[in-house]
């Protein structure tokens, strides 16, 4: 099952791929540069994105609908060099310059 949020835009086919004029979301929450950011991979959770950034946090927001953050990760000390989902969509690895 895939979330209702993301459901619209499945199936449809492109004659080719343009940049939006406007952005749909406007993400303005990390404090740094943020060096990660993907989907999850599963799909009833397809609408949830995961960023990681230089600030020292993992966040995961509502990517198709609100744009919140749903969650934030702080136990780094050192910025976050990567971060990904765990196959089942459930987790988050994240590797970071902590000392």
């Amino acid at each position: 099952e895939v979330s209702e949020s993301v459901r619209p835009y499945l199936g449809r086919r492109y004659s080719k791929t343009e940049l939006p004029r406007c952005a749909r979301l406007h993400f303005q929450a990390h404090q740094g540069p943020v060096n990660t950011v993907q989907w999850c991979p599963v799909p009833q959770f397809s609408h949830l994105l995961l960023s990681a950034s230089m600030d020292k946090t993992v966040k995961v927001w509502d990517g198709a609908g609100s744009g919140r953050c749903v969650q934030m990760c702080c136990s780094h000390t050192g910025a976050v060099k990567d971060a990904c989902w765990t196959p089942c969509g459930t987790r988050i690895l994240s590797g970071s310059f902590d000392s």
